[in-house]
């Protein structure tokens, strides 16, 4: 994981942990649900995802 990518990941995790405060919400379950609108809002580019590592873990159990 590179820098920018942490400070990202440090920023997320600072609002999701406002908005459970805010809220009076459980942390993980604000995350969970910034996880589940990702998967939504990008369904295709995880499915992409999804079948690139299931062929590259084939690819590996055939060695």
């Amino acid at each position: 994981m590179t820098g920018a990518e942490k400070t990202k990941l440090n920023a997320l995790i600072a609002k999701a942990e406002k908005i459970a405060n805010a809220k009076g919400e459980n942390f993980f379950d604000v995350m969970t649900s910034f996880v589940n609108g990702y998967i939504f809002d990008n369904i295709d580019y995880v499915i992409d995802k999804v079948e690139k590592l299931e062929k590259r873990s084939q690819s590996h159990d055939n060695r």
